[in-house]
């Protein structure tokens, strides 16, 4: 059964920021389908959305309200009914929207009931609140790994590292990403192991070398030229292509590791290990001539190596869209890009789109407002800003940013009063913020020199 229209409803309505309505419809859909990730991802953000609103969770009453739930969960829990120990937890949720333990505990259940799709939506949204979890980070990176999208799982753990960077688990995952990858993108899944799938000493040698965090340039040096050699016999083999580029990457050869990843695309084309490697190793590569100009003064060069890398950035973001459409903050990122391209209409339609996920709406609201500026439409932008800023304390980053270019607006419009106000919020919580005691000097000198 499709449910896909009614998730869309249920999004607009998150949209609307009719948070009940979107709650309830999300609900329904996953007492019908308790593995649609994309509502149990809106749950998640209707929720978040409630709660931001409400101003408050947790506490006395939720724990009241979940009291039922809590009681029930031990039968649940012995019959090995894991959607409805879900759906006892999804209850609790409701009045709680992120406690990271029941959350953790409902992606549990729903992995144990094989409701991955599920499980991902709650690991990922733990991985995006103001105080992200790098465990759940860790998680969902587990569960792409299983499912075999490496891609998405090298994300994850990337991002788990942002927040501990010295996560052995998360290291040593990251590490292995690529030869594990490279064995399943070569349809070898279904072996009980690595080990399994060599039958000589020196195959079972090859990989554990491949998964050795450290080497000396001449390991890598002779890694590359074992590769060289097979492919040299066979130039389509992929496993030998994605070696050879390892190596190259370590040996900071970058030009010789996208040759290399070019040919593993053109040879096995719906490898999207290949084709992720690419993209890392080409903007790798771009962003090292953008700092080579840099370093050299070169002007000239320097601006046709960040058109490059702009361009470049640009179609990779249009392929990842294209791959995974559902994801949200992919397209914030590919409308921010088509805005510096110039394409503002492209933009405005991407982020309109963004702005219907309550986790990129502020970020999406005021891309829009950039683009209705470069269109010549400041009425416009300050809509865009003023929906922004609703729900945000002044004191946070994101609100003083959005004060403040609203100032600027109302400054360039000729509101000399609008603007004053717009600074002097900025101005109340954060004096040093840009150059807001500036503006706020010079308001009040025209103030007094009108008066």
């Amino acid at each position: 059964m499709d449910l896909s229209r009614h998730v869309s409803k249920a999004d607009e309505a998150v949209g609307r920021r009719n948070f009940d309505a979107a709650i309830v419809q999300y609900q329904h859909l996953l007492d019908l389908q308790p593995d649609l990730g994309d509502a149990r991802a809106g749950l998640r953000r209707a929720l978040a959305g409630r709660a931001k609103k409400r101003g408050k969770t947790g506490g006395f009453f939720a724990a009241l309200n979940s009291l039922p739930s809590r009681l029930a969960l031990p039968i649940f829990r012995w019959t090995k009914k894991h959607a409805r120990v879900a759906a006892l937890y999804e209850k609790m949720l409701v009045h709680d929207p992120f406690n990271e333990a029941l959350n953790l505990r409902l992606a549990d259940a729903l992995e144990r009931g094989n409701h991955n799709a599920s499980a991902l939506a709650v690991l990922a949204f733990l991985g995006e609140t103001e105080d992200p979890s790098a465990h759940a980070l860790r998680r969902a990176g587990a569960v792409c790994y299983r499912q075999g999208e490496m891609d998405r799982a090298l994300e994850f753990y990337e991002r788990s590292l942002e927040i501990e960077p010295r996560n052995h688990d998360a290291i040593k995952a990251r590490k292995n990403l690529a030869a594990e990858g490279a064995l399943r993108s070569g349809g070898l899944d279904t072996a009980g192991s690595s080990r399994d799938l060599i039958s000589d000493k020196d195959a079972q040698a090859g990989l554990e070398a491949s998964r050795r965090v450290h080497r000396t340039d001449a390991q890598l040096k002779e890694e590359r030229a074992t590769a060289e050699a097979a492919l040299a016999e066979n130039p389509d083999d992929i496993e030998q292509l994605l070696a050879l580029a390892q190596a190259a990457t370590r040996l900071e050869d970058l030009d010789g590791a996208v040759d290399a990843l070019q040919r593993a695309v053109a040879a096995a084309p719906d490898s999207e290990e290949a084709a992720s490697r690419l993209g890392q190793a080409r903007r790798s590569q771009l962003d090292a001539r953008v700092k080579a100009c840099e370093a050299a003064g070169d002007a000239d060069g320097l601006a046709g190596a960040q058109a490059e890398r702009d361009a470049f950035l640009l179609a990779e973001a249009e392929r990842l869209v294209a791959q995974r459409p559902t994801d949200l903050g992919l397209r914030l990122k590919y409308g921010k890009l088509l805005l510096r391209g110039g394409r503002v209409d492209d933009a405005i339609a991407e982020l309109q789109r963004v702005t219907q996920d309550e986790r990129h709406r502020v970020d999406g609201l005021t891309a829009l407002a950039r683009c209705f500026l470069k269109k010549g439409h400041p009425d416009l932008a300050t809509q865009q800003l003023d929906a922004a800023l609703e729900g945000l304390a002044d004191a946070d980053g994101r609100a003083k940013e959005i004060l403040y270019n609203l100032g600027l607006i109302a400054e360039r419009q000729g509101q000399r009063d609008l603007a004053r106000g717009h600074f002097a919020r900025v101005y109340a919580v954060d004096i040093t913020y840009r150059d807001v005691a500036i503006k706020m000097e010079t308001a009040t000198e025209n103030t007094e020199t009108t008066d």
